[in-house]
């Protein structure tokens, strides 16, 4: 009897989670002139958890870039893998290459030239984008709201390159409705961006994915990023993939 107890206070207790998550899943949706300010609030607060994260977590990272050409097939291929934690180690990091063919730059500096901080969430960029919440769902049991964007109609401000891609960008952000932080993200190119006009090159395709986690205690972190990029530098085309995966993550201290 007591065990037919305990199996029936089991099965209550998970229908009573599913009836919550339904009733989460079913609220009505959160207007955007609430969520978005949480939005970025939270995109300028991680710079800082960003470092709390590093000081007492540790992981391993590995990214891998890959050269194409024009068929698809891999003409170079570096792989990084690197353990971090909040002590400092003397090891360097494990680097594979492979080149198949002689490239004209090397993965690293091409890599340098998509930074994360150039592309900070501020009032400024939102501003430029048409929203849309179309629904709710559940990440990794977290009520994430789902919100697609594109490019306003009209001249946008446009004062560098970074500009021209912001103003070209579209796709879908998912941002967890307790944090307001970016828990996934899928973002491309609406039109080819020219670089000075295009004499020193351009780009006609961009795809950017991320798909992040939340510590127990609140700091979020990358779980897998990738981007491919198709272009031109110069007179040489340029058909990119990069991809960059954390595991291991443990607190430490």
């Amino acid at each position: 009897m007591k065990r037919l107890v305990q199996t029936f206070a089991v099965i209550f207790a998970v229908a009573r989670s599913f009836a919550a998550t339904d009733a989460a899943l079913d609220a009505p949706l959160p207007p955007l002139d609430k969520v978005i300010p949480g939005v970025i609030d939270q995109a300028n607060q991680e710079n800082g958890d960003e470092k709390l994260f590093k000081d007492h977590y540790s992981y391993t990272r590995m990214r891998v870039t890959n050269y194409l050409n024009s068929d698809g097939d891999v003409t170079s291929h570096t792989e990084k893998t690197s353990d971090k934690s909040p002590w400092p180690t003397n090891a360097p990091p494990k680097v594979r290459k492979h080149h198949p063919t002689t490239t004209t730059a090397t993965a690293d500096q091409k890599e340098n030239q998509f930074d994360k901080k150039d592309f900070v969430l501020t009032r400024d960029m939102v501003d430029r984008f048409e929203l849309t919440m179309t629904n709710r769902v559940l990440i990794r049991g977290r009520p994430t709201l789902v919100i697609s964007f594109q490019p306003k109609s009209g001249k946008l401000p446009e004062n560098n390159i970074k500009d021209r891609f912001i103003n070209h960008a579209a796709g879908t952000l998912w941002i967890d409705e307790q944090d307001y932080a970016v828990a996934k993200a899928d973002v491309h190119l609406t039109q080819q961006v020219n670089v000075f006009g295009g004499v020193a090159g351009a780009v006609w395709k961009f795809h950017f994915t991320l798909d992040r986690a939340r510590t127990d205690d609140g700091l979020w972190y990358v779980l897998n990023m990738n981007w491919h990029l198709e272009g031109r530098e110069v007179v040489f085309s340029r058909y990119m993939d990069y991809h960059e995966l954390w595991t291991n993550v443990r607190k430490t201290q």
